[in-house]
């Protein structure tokens, strides 16, 4: 029954159907530290709701919301500005020469698509010329 949950923006807000009433809907008992209780109950008299709908609406934002950059992620993006800001630095132009790497690069791609498309067309009419034995049988 807990893989059936389907996220849906309203979850928290939509009644239960017949057959998932408060009795037989899934249960997690839950220990909270001291004063979140309150918290809680405060944010959801705030928000207009009960108490289960605050948690459930805001367990939906978090798992909904896109993910968030860990320390090591942030690192690593520190790093990528400091060598940005280093070849900026060395570098009067430095927009425009990464403006035409980056065309290079995506006309490169294209190409390779596009010669590996010509190359399972090539490989299509060769099969179709030729196919295989066990394909015959």
């Amino acid at each position: 029954m807990a893989n059936s949950f389907i996220m849906q923006k309203n979850y928290c807000e939509t009644p239960m159907s017949k057959e998932r009433s408060p009795q037989t809907a899934d249960k997690y008992i839950l220990r909270f530290p001291d004063g979140m209780r309150d918290l809680i109950a405060q944010k959801a008299k705030e928000n207009g709701r009960s108490m289960n709908a605050e948690i459930i609406a805001r367990l939906y934002e978090s798992l909904s919301a896109p993910p968030r950059l860990t320390e090591e992620m942030d690192e690593e993006m520190g790093r990528i500005r400091f060598i940005l800001d280093a070849f900026k630095a060395t570098s009067k132009d430095f927009d425009k020469e990464l403006s035409e790497r980056i065309q290079e690069y995506v006309a490169s791609a294209v190409t390779h698509l596009i010669d590996g498309k010509a190359d399972v067309e090539r490989l299509k009419q060769h099969l179709v010329e030729n196919p295989p034995r066990w394909l015959s049988k």
